[in-house]
């Protein structure tokens, strides 16, 4: 990439080249090379706001937990970029909807989209995860279908297709070994109260009237 150096470097190459313009070293000569190792990053955040929100609606702990093994993550800030996204992307507690239908069809791992404007839901993808359907009559079925909110960019379905494609290994981690780097985010929220008293001084002076005249110590308005 770079050029008019004596030196050349490529990342995950162990060799390491002299320009071929550079002067040849000698037996006297002394190359010092000065590096940074290469460690697997482990990052660790929470979204305390999200757990508290899944305590109070869900009860237990409030903490869900995932693991992603991103091995194209080359430095210490895009791997707490692409955690603090999943954060943003993720710790929102999900939609639900349930309703009845006529139609025939519907499975559970489909997509379907919901525009209900009156219950605050606009042009947002879902997840079916059940199917039930109960016989009314002869021969009429009546399904009841329930769906969640998914994975904010192209659904759940696409979520799932990418993990299971990616050619990665999900590898949850119990221990940091000696060759890893764990960087734990941690997070805190305070609230400053501000108040501020200004002092008000009002001068008034009286109207003049019927009875109120101008005098040597009266200056009315």
């Amino acid at each position: 990439i770079d050029e008019g150096k004596d030196f050349y470097w490529n990342k995950g190459d162990p060799i390491i080249t002299q320009d071929s313009e550079a002067p040849v070293l000698t037996a006297s000569d002394v190359l010092e090379v000065t590096y940074q190792g290469l460690f697997d990053i482990v990052v660790l955040t929470d979204d305390y706001a999200a757990i508290e929100e899944r305590r109070a609606v869900e009860g237990g702990t409030g903490y869900y937990e995932a693991v992603d093994d991103e091995p194209y993550l080359s430095s210490r800030e895009a791997a707490i970029q692409s955690a603090n996204a999943k954060l943003r992307k993720h710790a929102h507690l999900s939609k639900v909807i349930t309703f009845s239908t006529w139609k025939p069809g519907l499975r559970p791992g489909q997509i379907i989209f919901a525009n209900l404007p009156g219950d605050r839901l606009h042009n947002e993808d879902f997840l079916i995860d059940q199917v039930t359907f109960s016989e009314v009559g002869s021969d009429f079925y009546q399904y009841h279908v329930r769906a969640v909110s998914g994975e904010s960019l192209g659904g759940w379905a696409t979520f799932f297709k990418q993990m299971a494609t990616r050619g990665q290994a999900f590898v949850i981690r119990e221990n940091i070994r000696e060759d890893q780097v764990l960087i734990r985010l941690v997070q805190s929220q305070e609230a400053w109260n501000w108040t501020e008293v200004m002092p008000v001084t009002v001068h008034a002076c009286p109207i003049p009237s019927e009875h109120l005249y101008p005098s040597q110590t009266l200056d009315p308005c």
